[in-house]
């Protein structure tokens, strides 16, 4: 059985990569073959055995690619559509926008960093239009605190609760000069988050994980940090005249 193995595999020798994995190959069939008790004896081992399950390894591993490559294929067309979606003049297209980045995101790693930019960018964009925040001045949009939600509420899977977000070099969620009059962080995780010129007038940021997160120069008049866990956040030049930081951790803070 020795020598009929080793004639075999002699005609198939090679120096390439293919020539080796066919080699691989060949062995890893005689030995399944072998222990199914497919094949008794040495005359039973052949060329053609050899070559068909060969053929039939090749040929799974070319429909295994294929359907990579489609699967990539469908993540990819879902992410570029979504973007379009983003930027239609309906609010019910965004939002569902959204809502599809933020699945893409929760599923894939491929465009999981630059999807929480974008929705950062989104919320900074369309905040700024002076429509917006003429008809917005009690409370976000539907479209902007379900993108907030998406993004820091542990309970709405937000992306920046997930373990991806603490890995070091993921970006920071950038929110400044975002128009946030009353909107709702209350439990949200907003570590690290850039609020930078950000009006966050009545804005509520009960219980919600604040460390570190950048207030500068920032409107908080009459917020609502109750509770908020705000070590090392920075304060400075910011405006928070009637805000309430009643049983807030502020340890280190800047103001």
């Amino acid at each position: 059985m020795k020598k009929k193995l080793l004639d075999c595999l002699g005609k198939l020798k090679g120096n390439s990569v293919c020539g080796r994995l066919a080699i691989i190959s060949v062995i890893v069939i005689i030995v399944a073959l072998y222990c199914f008790n497919f094949i008794d004896t040495e005359e039973q081992i052949t060329l053609t055995s050899i070559g068909s399950g060969l053929i039939a390894i090749i040929g799974l591993y070319f429909f295994y690619k294929r359907l990579k490559n489609q699967d990539i294929q469908r993540v990819d067309d879902r992410f570029h559509s979504a973007i379009n979606l983003l930027g239609s003049s309906e609010t019910s297209a965004r939002t569902g926008a959204v809502y599809v980045l933020h699945e893409l995101a929760l599923e894939e790693d491929k465009y999981r960093q630059q999807i929480v930019q974008i929705l950062c960018s989104h919320v900074r964009s369309k905040t700024s239009e002076t429509e917006y925040q003429k008809t917005h001045k009690e409370r976000p949009s539907n479209e902007i605190q379900t993108t907030l939600n998406l993004l820091f509420k542990e309970e709405k899977c937000g992306l920046y609760t997930q373990d991806f977000a603490k890995v070091s070099g993921f970006p920071k969620a950038d929110l400044s000069h975002a128009y946030l009059v009353k909107a709702d962080f209350r439990y949200t995780q907003c570590q690290g988050a850039y609020f930078w010129g950000a009006q966050c007038q009545r804005a509520s940021f009960r219980g919600a994980q604040c460390q570190e997160a950048n207030f500068f120069d920032a409107q908080c008049q009459g917020a609502y940090f109750w509770g908020a866990q705000c070590q090392g956040a920075y304060f400075s030049k910011a405006q928070y005249q009637e805000a309430n930081f009643s049983e807030a951790q502020y340890q280190e803070a800047g103001f």
